[in-house]
């Protein structure tokens, strides 16, 4: 096992059958929300452990990521991508959140 899987396991942060599908692409619309839900301030990582400008990932599904982001403004966001130049390529994303970390 390597040692992102050990230490996501290991503080929680995922469970071993999260990982099963090792490093594939996996779309959780469940969890989009859940920002919403969750009243004191976080620093919440948008796609934690991928690329949220993947070019696997709609530009539908992305769009949802940045309006949940929007409503849920009291939280920050932490956005971690390879593709610097894409979000930019994305009008329609809409505004970006106040509080939203590009890394």
């Amino acid at each position: 096992m390597c040692s992102v899987i050990a230490d996501s396991t290991e503080y929680g942060v995922m469970s071993v059958g999260q990982i099963e599908d090792g490093f594939d692409l996996i779309l959780r619309p469940e969890r989009l929300e859940q920002p919403l839900r969750w009243r004191q301030r976080q620093l919440i990582f948008a796609n934690s452990m991928s690329d949220l400008f993947h070019k696997d990932i709609p530009t539908e599904y992305i769009a949802r990521v940045f309006d949940t982001m929007e409503r849920a403004d009291w939280h920050i966001y932490q956005v971690l991508t390879k593709r610097s130049a894409v979000p930019r390529c994305l009008p329609a994303i809409g505004p970006w959140a106040r509080e939203t970390l590009m890394c």
